[in-house]
């Protein structure tokens, strides 16, 4: 064994088998005690041993690094044998001799190599074991201890097995003759490498084991065998495609698809949750839950998802209650303000679409199947209670619903007019008299025997939105809904503390949000919009032009009109003139007032009011109550303004009789009559007390104070319509003593059998006669 150490201490590390043969033929030959010399077959196999444990325990290497390990190893091989005795070194006849079989044998076995080489080149095989080369020299140790024969006859289908038989056959034709003695060999590297395995299967145990790869991984690994592919064609799968091609992009949408439906679904339905726990004491906190879910998802998603559910909500159900249609609108709008202005817009687009498509879809069905439109409607009224929108798109949607009078629409005005009547008229009040035009010259061109009762209802209804009659126009339907509204206003202003995003309404038409598809959306920062804007402001600039030019001459024109007519009324300095225009040229008495208080005359300046409307309505051919409720309202808005109206009828009844008996003024009747009328609606309106007759001497009137008393007392019980208004009238004659056994006196006299009432009138007057006097008695009684 001094050989080995020696060649350790060398620092060459010889494979085991090679070590084990060496130590073997060094037993052997002391066993002779003499050097026997290795024949050429057992040189041969001694390199061929050699090479083939090299090509096992290392990775694979060039040629040349092989021959030059082969030689070094045969050098080794031949240095044992004379390294034990150095005589027998000397004993050596013909050293040279064995030079020149080793180089023999060393162009014997390159020979062999590139007889190899070329046939491994024409059968396209790259190592000459193919049963070894399909483990992998890193890790081969892993596999040692398996059965590599059967594990390997899986190949036999692939195209390893014609190259292995091949092979085969070239060894079985170059050594036919030494068959027997290539099989014991075979068995011997057999028995070889199985020790070896062992004893780096135990030697890797005793460090640590290796979990990284599992052996049927492995055993997989090695039998891939990776197919040669031209260069200059496009590449190939190995594994052949079965269905349609699917490009990589699509590949990741879908991928995309899927999961973005799921963080969809999970989305609705956390949305929904918020949703079925709305009511009206917990939308703030709604509120700042939806923000948060806008925080962690995509805005589009969260409001498409929060859009939808709104609208299933409001037109799942068939009777839809007002509260839960308010509390919905007025989470929309506090949404509105505080996420932004592309919440409330999205909202509204979708909404007016699929009104419209309901509204066309169903247009000629029955009125009962428009649960869904009308629940609509009563949620857009809504939405505009709250200032989310405008009155303009309410305005179109009205002038939509007057083309034609039928049930549906007819229901649906009613709605609008119920809800927001009185807000679409202190919006924009010309519109509503343009609307009424419309309406009226719609319903001249009609058949009144066509017309139906809720059509009338309607009609009258528009009415006395115009007229301001509450008492006409269902405003509050109950005080619940009322004390809602109110709250839900409230949640809306305090958020005014708070960062805002979004504070005035949307100013959108319905042509606008039909031509979304085709213009775009103006409203929205950042939104597309197709059209020329030069062109547009061109036009809009010079028909706004002349539409103001046209506005500024007709102004003129009735004002110099008016001012003509006051100099005919003898209204000749500049304050009644100027009361006179402000109350001639405007729209109606709230818009007189107004003008009225723009006037901002002085406290001395103000009676001149009173004059110029007491003597503007007795003017007038027939009576006109506007300027009743030009008077009324002035009475309930300013005490001195009631003084005023007292202190001029107090006037009147000293032009009517005068304290001189011996003048006579004529005073029109047309003017009492008109006078009359007028303060007759201020009495009943509480606008003046009954007391103002206490100037009058009912002893000793004349026919003209008679006649006036007469038609105020007679229009006073003809138009209180309870009798409670009508008690509560007469009781305002306590404050005057013996003015109410002075007036029941008068309505015994002359009021019972008043010639100017007739037909129903009369009856209602008898009724109302009775309950006056009755309460006239009681308070006499009670003075005396």
């Amino acid at each position: 064994m001094r050989p080995i150490k020696s060649r350790k201490k060398a620092g060459l590390k010889l494979p085991k088998s090679i070590l084990d043969e060496i130590e073997n033929n060094d037993s052997g030959s002391r066993a002779q005690n003499g050097k026997r010399e290795l024949s050429h077959r057992e040189k041969r196999k001694l390199a061929r041993n050699t090479k083939n444990a090299t090509v096992n325990d290392q990775p694979p290497r060039r040629a040349r690094k092989e021959e030059q390990e082969t030689e070094d190893a045969l050098e080794m091989l031949s240095a044992s044998h004379e390294l034990p005795k150095k005589k027998k070194a000397k004993r050596d006849s013909s050293p040279s001799y064995e030079d020149f079989i080793r180089k023999q044998q060393l162009a014997a076995l390159d020979e062999d190599d590139r007889e190899i080489a070329m046939l491994e080149k024409k059968l396209r095989i790259r190592g000459k074991n193919k049963r070894t080369s399909q483990i992998d020299n890193e890790f081969g140790w892993i596999l040692e201890d398996l059965d590599l024969d059967k594990d390997l006859n899986g190949l036999e289908g692939d195209g390893l097995s014609a190259p292995l038989e091949d092979e085969e056959s070239m060894g079985s034709e170059e050594e036919k003759p030494e068959s027997d003695e290539s099989e014991e060999e075979n068995e011997e590297e057999k028995d070889e490498s199985h020790q070896e395995s062992e004893s780096t299967s135990e030697g890797e145990e005793e460090e640590e084991e290796f979990k990284g790869f599992s052996p049927e991984d492995e055993g997989v690994q090695s039998q891939q065998k990776t197919k040669r592919q031209n260069p200059y064609l496009p590449a190939v799968s190995s594994t052949p495609s079965t269905g349609k091609y699917i490009p990589p992009s699509l590949r990741q949408k879908a991928s995309t698809d899927e999961q973005g439906s799921i963080d969809l679904t999970r989305l609705r339905r956390r949305l929904q949750g918020l949703l079925n726990r709305l009511s009206s004491a917990n939308v703030g906190s709604i509120v700042n839950e939806v923000e948060a879910i806008y925080m962690e998802n995509s805005r589009h998603s969260v409001t498409d998802a929060l859009t939808k559910l709104i609208l299933q909500t409001v037109m799942a159900r068939e009777s839809m209650l007002d509260q839960l249609v308010i509390v919905y609108a007025a989470l929309s709008t506090a949404l509105y303000r505080t996420i932004g202005p592309e919440f409330g817009a999205y909202l509204l687009q979708s909404l007016v679409d699929e009104f419209l498509r309901l509204y066309k879809s169903k247009e000629k069905e029955p009125l009962s199947s428009h649960k869904e439109t009308s629940n609509l409607v009563v949620f857009f009224v809504e939405l505009y209670n709250f200032q989310l929108v405008s009155c303009i798109l309410v305005y179109d949607f009205v002038r939509l619903f007057l083309k034609s009078l039928t049930e549906l629409n007819v229901e649906l005005l009613l709605k609008i007019v119920r809800n927001c009547g009185n807000q679409l008229r202190s919006d924009d009040p010309s519109a509503l008299q343009d609307i009424i035009q419309e309406m009226n010259s719609l319903l001249s061109t009609a058949d009144p025997t066509s017309i139906s009762v809720r059509t009338k209802f309607m009609v009258e209804s528009i009415t006395s939105l115009r007229e301001n009659k509450k008492a006409k126009v269902a405003m509050a339907n109950s005080q619940l809904k009322a004390e809602s509204v109110n709250q839900l206003k409230k949640f809306l202003g305090s958020l005014s503390s708070r960062s805002l995003r979004a504070t005035e309404p949307l100013r959108v038409s319905l042509q606008d949000i039909e031509q979304v598809e085709t213009k775009g959306r103006w409203w929205l920062i950042g939104a597309s919009w197709k059209s020329d804007p030069l062109v547009e402001n061109n036009i809009a600039s010079s028909s706004s032009k002349i539409a103001e030019e046209r506005k500024r001459n007709e102004e003129l024109l009735a004002h110099s009109r008016l001012l003509q007519t006051a100099k005919k009324l003898r209204l000749n300095t500049a304050v009644r003139t100027s009361i006179f225009i402000a109350l001639m040229g405007a729209e109606d008495y709230i818009d007189a007032w107004d003008r009225i208080l723009k006037l901002r005359l002085k406290k001395v300046q103000q009676p001149e009011i009173a004059y110029v409307i007491l003597h503007c309505a007795s003017n007038e051919k027939t009576y006109n109550p506007f300027y009743a409720l030009v008077a009324l309202k002035c009475c309930t808005r300013q005490h001195n303004l009631k003084k005023s109206f007292q202190f001029s009828l107090w006037d009147f009844f000293n032009e009517l009789q005068p304290e001189n008996d011996n003048e006579t003024n004529e005073v029109p009747m047309r003017k009492i009559f008109n006078l009359a009328k007028l303060y007759a609606y201020l009495v009943i309106e509480g606008g003046q007390p009954l007391t103002i007759l206490k100037h009058v001497d009912f002893a000793s009137m004349n026919s003209q104070i008679q006649t006036f008393i007469l038609v105020l007392l007679s229009d006073i019980l003809v138009e209180t319509k309870e009798d409670i208004q009508l008690v509560q009238t007469m009781d305002t004659c306590k404050t005057e003593k013996n003015l109410s056994s002075k007036v029941d006196w008068f309505l015994k006299t002359y009021v019972r059998n008043n010639p100017l009432v007739e037909g129903k009138e009369k009856l209602l007057l008898k009724s109302n006669l009775s309950i006056a006097r009755a309460a006239l008695q009681a308070i006499a009684k009670d003075e005396t």
